[in-house]
């Protein structure tokens, strides 16, 4: 055969291949499985390289080892290899030496003469020599599977004395499609798992949230959003930016309205206000409102705001309580006709009622940050330093004392 035809065999031989790699390749895009058959992967290749052994392998960079995922072999190689080695190779873990890392970092084929070379110290060699002799192993390649730099795994492809050599660039081809699905898996099963963790955390902490597509005004919201409001999710679909406007306080759209420009215009890169919406009752529920641009267009336009609702009534309704409990207390205190104090520990005065200065004609300016001791009278001075060590050492409330303090005009006032 001339040396024309051969080179015209290999190219049909190789362009079959590839349109191989392409079968493979739209195999991988259809598939949804999960986990990733690595055994599938396995059969590929070895279909690819014409051999009868491959193994595929996944790298861990955090632990720099290799872990044996599928062996494509028959269950006869499988036995005979358990037998010799006393384990399954499935599932294995292999450490990477220093040798083995410099070569993947700057080649993608590789090749070995002899299988205890590709096994280090790991396995004992003369055990891996036998198995390589009753195989019939002549070479070992490994082939590096990686995706944008980052290694994610390779083949180990056994070539035995019948295996022709694999044409390079049909595994090179095949390794790099199996890196790209293995890195998008990878993504897609992170995003999956991140999306899980994030709407359990929404469930449990009872938080609404809205995404806001600003080209055409949809506004999407999870149930609890709507159950804040006493809604169905279904009874406020489909709703837009003129639904929220709708539901939100009139006195508060202005505000909401300033608060998203500010974003808009990347001022701030969130905003965060406690505003009203209106109940389907009727009421009106308070809500602390969060929201940012997810998303931008490549001319800096915003096209979609992200956002969550909490219900904030409860700690409203409490805050004006205690506000008004407040102010309640404090109307008592300035019509009291008692003088009602205030001292630091240090017997500093730090609030005085208005009967302070009604009763003593003091103005209470004069006298706050001042001892209170200064205003005593000379003999009631020991009174007050008893009454002092009698409240530091008990735990009673309230003392009593017949202490005297000065008026202005030096008269005394017992109180």
């Amino acid at each position: 055969m001339s040396e024309e035809v051969l080179q015209q065999k290999s190219c049909l031989t190789k362009e079959r291949k590839l349109q191989k790699v392409i079968e493979f390749s739209r195999a991988f895009i259809a598939t949804e499985e999960t986990p990733v058959d690595y055994m599938e992967i396995c059969r590929m290749m070895a279909e690819l390289s014409e051999v009868r052994f491959v193994a595929f392998n996944t790298y861990d960079k955090n632990t720099a080892t290799f872990r044996t995922e599928a062996l494509h072999a028959s269950d006869r190689v499988k036995q005979m290899v358990f037998r010799f080695l006393g384990l399954n190779l499935e599932g294995q873990r292999w450490p990477m030496d220093e040798d083995h890392s410099s070569i993947m970092e700057h080649e993608s084929i590789w090749v070995f003469d002899y299988l205890y070379e590709l096994s280090s110290a790991a396995l004992p060699q003369k055990r891996v020599r036998r198995i390589q002799q009753l195989l019939q192993i002549r070479n070992v390649m490994t082939v590096r599977v990686a995706a944008k730099k980052e290694i994610i795994g390779d083949f180990t492809i056994f070539l035995d004395k019948q295996s022709p050599d694999p044409d390079p660039d049909i595994l090179r081809t095949f390794a790099n499609q199996v890196g790209l699905y293995l890195k998008k898996t990878a993504v897609e099963r992170e995003l999956f798992e991140s999306r899980q963790k994030f709407d359990s955390l929404v469930r449990s902490t009872q938080v609404g949230t809205w995404e806001w597509h600003m080209e055409t005004g949809v506004i999407t919201c999870n149930e609890r959003w709507a159950e804040m409001l006493g809604y169905r999710l279904d009874e406020l679909s489909p709703m837009t930016d003129r639904t929220w406007v709708d539901l939100l306080h009139p006195n508060d759209v202005d505000k909401s309205d300033e608060q998203i420009q500010k974003v808009i215009r990347r001022e701030i890169p969130f905003y965060s206000m406690e505003c009203r919406v209106k109940h389907k009752k009727g009421h009106y529920v308070w809500v602390l409102d969060q929201g940012e641009v997810s998303e931008w267009s490549a001319d800096g336009k915003p096209l979609t705001m992200f956002g969550s609702h909490t219900d904030i009534t409860k700690r409203i309704s409490l805050t004006e309580a205690i506000r008004k409990s407040q102010q309640h207390y404090q109307l008592l205190v300035d019509s009291s006709y008692d003088i009602i104090y205030r001292l630091s520990t240090e017997g500093i005065i730090t609030y005085l009622s208005n009967a302070w200065e009604e009763l003593l004609g003091i103005p209470i300016k004069e006298c706050v940050g001042k001892p209170y001791r200064s205003f005593v009278h000379p003999d009631d001075l020991q009174l007050l330093k008893d009454l002092e060590k009698r409240l530091f050492s008990s735990k009673r409330a309230t003392e009593s004392s017949g202490i005297q303090t000065f008026q202005q005009q030096r008269r005394l006032a017992a109180f």
